[in-house]
C-alpha cells in the first residue's frame, strides 16, 4: 500500500498517511486533516529519482553494452524534458451478482469393435449458475495514450513507493504535467471489466451481472519519465527513460557492423584454390566457404553476400526497447 507524504496546513510539519485513509493526525500539532483532492479525486505524485544526467547515463550504458564504447560515443545529446504522466488507480471491493449460462460436457466410456476402451465427450444440458460477487479491486490504467513512452510500471511503483500530494505549480516548474484524457467513470468501468474477465467460466454462453465498487479509493497518480533526444548526423533519435527505475523504456538505434575485409578475401582464395585444382577439392572448398559464411554472417542469402563482397556495413541489428 502506498504511503503519501503530506504537509500539515496548520503548522507545516510533514507527516504520512497510508493510501485509503480519509484523515490523518499531525504528530507535531495534533491537527486532524482530511485528505481529499480536487473534486474528491486524490492527486498523487511519484517524485523522480533519476535526474537528467542519470537518464543520459542510462542510455549511454545501454548503447555501450550492446554496441560498444565507440558506438555509444557516436551520438550527441540534444535535449531532455521531464514528463509527469497521469495513471488512474482504483482500489476498493467489487460487490454484486452474476448469472451465467455455460456449456456442459461429460466423458463417456465405450469399446470399439476390437474391444479397446475409448472415451468421448458428450454434450450435456447447459448449466445455469447464480453467484454473489465480493472481490478486492486494485486496478491501474493510463489516463491517456502513452505508446510513445514505452511500457511503464506505474501500478507496481505506486504500491511500494512513497507518493506526494500533487502540487501542480511545483510539478509544472520541474517538467510537463500531462492532462488525463480518460475519465474516472471509464477507469471504474475498466476495473470492473477486468474483474469480470478474470471470473469468466469456460464455455460461457450468456451472462448478466450487476456490480459496483464499495469503499472506493480513486486517485490520479502522476508517474515521471524523461523524454530525451540524441542525434547522429542529421537524424534525431527519441529516447524515453523511466525517471524512477532508470530503465530505458523506448529507443531504437541501428547497429552498424564494420565491413568484413578478411572474410571476402578468404572466401575468394578458397574457391579459386579449390576449383583450379580438381573438382573434388572445389566441392570441399565450397562447403567450407558456406560453413564459414554461416558461422560469421549467419546466412548465405545472395543480397547479404553481395553486401559482404562490396564491403558495405550491415544494418540488420539494432538496439531497441519498447
Amino acid at each position: 500500500m502506498a504511503t503519501i507524504v503530506f504537509k500539515c496546513p496548520l503548522c507545516g510539519g510533514p507527516f504520512e498517511f497510508a493510501e485509503g485513509d480519509r484523515a490523518s493526525e499531525c504528530q507535531f500539532c495534533g491537527a486532524t486533516s482530511a485528505i481529499v483532492g480536487d473534486s474528491g479525486i486524490h492527486r498523487l505524485l511519484l517524485p523522480e529519482r533519476i535526474d537528467l544526467n542519470g537518464a543520459r547515463s542510462a542510455l549511454r550504458k545501454l548503447l555501450a553494452a550492446e554496441g560498444g564504447q565507440e558506438f555509444a560515443a557516436s551520438f550527441d545529446f540534444k535535449s531532455g524534458r521531464l514528463y509527469f504522466l497521469p495513471f488512474w488507480r482504483v482500489r476498493g471491493r467489487a460487490v454484486g451478482w452474476q448469472w451465467c449460462e455455460k456449456e456442459s460436457w461429460s466423458e463417456e466410456v465405450y469399446y470399439d469393435e476390437n474391444g479397446a476402451r475409448c472415451t468421448r465427450r458428450v454434450k450435456e444440458p447447459n448449466q445455469r449458475d447464480f453467484s454473489v460477487i465480493s472481490k478486492p479491486v486494485d486496478f491501474s490504467s493510463p489516463a491517456a495514450a502513452y505508446d510513445a513512452f514505452g511500457p511503464l510500471r506505474a501500478g507496481l511503483a505506486g504500491t511500494v513507493l512513497k507518493c506526494e500530494v500533487m502540487d501542480y505549480p511545483l510539478a509544472a516548474a520541474r517538467g510537463v504535467v500531462a492532462d488525463p484524457f480518460k475519465g474516472a467513470a471509464q477507469a471504474r468501468h475498466e476495473a470492473l471489466a477486468m474483474l469480470l474477465q478474470s471470473a469468466t467460466p469456460e464455455g460461457l454462453l450468456r451472462r448478466e451481472s450487476r456490480q459496483r465498487i464499495t469503499g472506493e479509493w480513486l486517485s490520479l497518480m502522476y508517474y515521471p519519465v524523461w523524454s530525451l533526444q540524441f542525434s547522429r548526423g542529421e537524424i534525431l533519435y527519441p529516447v524515453t527513460v523511466d525517471a524512477i527505475s532508470g530503465d530505458v523504456t523506448r529507443c531504437r538505434f541501428a547497429l552498424e557492423k564494420e565491413p568484413e575485409l578478411f572474410l571476402p578475401l578468404a572466401l575468394i582464395a578458397l574457391l579459386l584454390y579449390g576449383w583450379t585444382t580438381v573438382p573434388v577439392v572445389g566441392l570441399l572448398m565450397t562447403a567450407l566457404s558456406v560453413a564459414l559464411l554461416k558461422w560469421r554472417v549467419g546466412t548465405v542469402e545472395l543480397p547479404v553476400l553481395v553486401r559482404l563482397l562490396a564491403g558495405i556495413p550491415r544494418r540488420d541489428q539494432e538496439v531497441r526497447r519498447g
